[in-house]
């Protein structure tokens, strides 16, 4: 954070504890967040506990489909969404907890002065 914005807020007699609550933190929260969740989300989709047992446990299932009705494709089919379904709605939730950045202000226009608009013809 800007180191302005400390002294700022010292300078208002802002505590230590005060300011890194109410000011610092809420802002690094905010920057670290969506890293935070990216990270959350590898860890899931690669973990390689839950890949070896996924996988594995997967194979298994389908392998007892084509058993019965020759239909493998199906069960990949439906083990792939589950698992993206698993990764969104993740995802989703980690969007929603997690902290909103505020809006970005784009800066005003000048209204055009008189001498200009009469050189556009307005």
């Amino acid at each position: 954070m800007p180191k302005g914005q400390r002294e700022a807020a010292i300078s208002q007699g802002f505590s230590r504890w005060t300011l890194l609550w109410d000011i610092l933190l809420p802002q690094a929260l905010t920057h670290a967040w969506q890293p935070v969740a990216g990270q959350y989300l590898n860890l899931m989709k690669l973990s390689s506990l839950a890949t070896g047992i996924g996988f594995s446990e997967l194979t298994y299932q389908v392998s007892r489909i084509e058993s019965y009705n020759a239909h493998a494709f199906e069960g990949f089919a439906v083990g792939t969404a589950l698992y993206l379904l698993l990764g969104l709605m993740l995802g989703g939730l980690l969007t929603v907890i997690g902290p909103k950045r505020p809006p970005r202000h784009q800066p005003k226009r000048a209204k055009p002065t008189l001498s200009e608009r009469s050189k556009d013809g307005i």
